[in-house]
């Protein structure tokens, strides 16, 4: 008997461990739940709204063509159709609600809960990003250096000596003065004009060896002077040779310098920024910005 109280005594013991270390495991998993739950983003009240809802609130100033105006009363532009593609992204069944607004009102609306998100030609302002969450880039408004079909300039480098088109106060000059400064020894020769249109007709008939003006107003000009070539791309760069008026050719080479234009959202949206952003991302990678381009840049 001795024995077997002895026997049992130690199964009780066993037992109350194993217990034990069942009841250490439980709550290990449930602690390691809690911190796990802990750490995910608390809902995103934008995101569910525009969910719930199906409809997007989208900040807009219809002042710059051809990224947003109004057109026989309807707002239309690159942006209007950026925000319809996002709006899908978010849910086939989102709409976009354009908001109008004035363009020193875009940020308070957006911080007031008017509107879900700003897409207007907006550049990125490194002192706002304390207040908003900016997507990536979806265009590069950075003027563009274009040169003759067959220059021997490849690159802003080679512009010492060059004579350079540009419109007068514009980024092209800033650049270009920006240039000389740095390069003092051998500097370009900065010939300004009114308007970026004439800086390209100087280039198209040899007056200049090349010029540094906006991607938009190269893209009108190329329309002004068939055959036409392809427009500026989705980041704001790469337009295609096009034939002049007067049978030259002219070629972008690349931006000088980076004027990134993105979308913005409130500061405590962050899935609807990651949401915005992975549909900007899937519209440059499936050729959508490109796309846009072609539409509103010809």
């Amino acid at each position: 008997m001795a024995q077997v109280s002895v026997f049992n005594s130690k199964l009780k013991t066993q037992n109350s461990k194993l217990v034990f270390d069942l009841l250490a495991v439980v709550a290990i998993v449930a602690l390691g739940t809690l911190v796990y739950y802990g750490r995910q983003e608390p809902p995103d009240s934008a995101l569910l709204r525009v969910q719930t809802s199906h409809t997007l609130r989208v900040g807009i100033d219809p002042t710059y063509a051809p990224f947003e105006s109004y057109v026989g009363g309807k707002l239309v532009g690159y942006d209007v159709d950026l925000a319809s593609y996002i709006a899908g992204v978010i849910g086939p069944n989102v709409q976009v609600q354009i908001v109008p607004i004035a363009s020193d009102a875009l940020y308070s609306k957006l911080a007031a809960g008017d509107v879900d998100m700003i897409i207007s030609a907006l550049p990125l302002i490194y002192e706002r990003s304390a207040d908003v969450i900016y997507t990536r880039a979806y265009f590069n408004a950075a003027p563009l250096l274009i040169v003759p079909m067959g220059s021997s300039i490849r690159g802003v480098a080679d512009l010492g000596g060059k004579r350079v088109g540009v419109e007068l106060g514009s980024q092209g000059d800033e650049q270009s003065r920006r240039y000389n400064r740095d390069h003092a020894a051998a500097p370009l020769t900065l010939v300004a004009f009114n308007l970026p249109t004439d800086a390209l007709d100087a280039l198209a008939v040899g007056k200049l060896d090349a010029a540094i003006v906006d991607p938009i107003a190269t893209a009108a000009w190329q329309v002004a002077h068939p055959p036409l070539a392809p427009p500026v791309s989705g980041g704001g760069a790469n337009l295609a040779p096009s034939e002049t008026s007067g049978g030259n050719k002219i070629i972008t080479l690349t931006n000088v310098g980076s004027v990134p234009y993105v979308v913005a959202v409130g500061k405590d949206s962050k899935q609807l920024a990651r949401v915005a952003d992975a549909a900007i991302a899937q519209a440059q990678s499936s050729g959508e910005l490109d796309r846009l381009a072609a539409k509103w840049f010809r």
